[in-house]
């Protein structure tokens, strides 16, 4: 299985919630709730694979780099972007969720290069036994 990890180890998608959040007085996912980073968490996983009642299991974190032309290209991609981005940005009323997208956009300049937009992240690859 391949999941994401934590969202603070994803700032692609971590400086939008961490933005539309703070911008729209929005609560993070409580524990254990189910949503895209949920398995990501510190042995999330491997208590779902211990639950399934797997054996020789491991989960190892990869990481994964996602390369865009510019900070711009970042934003319009997640823009085109479905489910829980969609979702969360879309709790925002307009003005807001256009602030959002001008300080993801910023925050993304920092990850810009000679190669364009090169942002950092994690996945997590678990493999077990039945």
């Amino acid at each position: 299985m391949i999941v994401l990890a934590a969202l603070e180890k994803n700032p692609y998608h971590g400086i939008l919630h961490e933005a539309a959040r703070r911008i729209g007085n929005i609560p993070a996912p409580a524990p254990g709730e189910p949503w895209q980073y949920a398995l990501g968490e510190p042995g999330a996983l491997e208590e779902v694979y211990r639950r399934a009642d797997f054996l020789n299991m491991s989960v190892r974190a990869v990481p994964i780099q996602r390369r865009l032309p510019s900070a711009a290209a970042a934003v319009e991609n997640m823009k085109k972007g479905a489910g829980g981005t969609r979702e969360l940005m879309s709790r925002l009323n307009e003005a807001d969720r256009e602030r959002a997208w001008v300080e993801i956009a910023e925050q993304f300049k920092r990850f810009e290069g000679a190669n364009g937009c090169e942002i950092p992240g994690e996945v997590l690859i678990g493999v077990g036994t039945k």
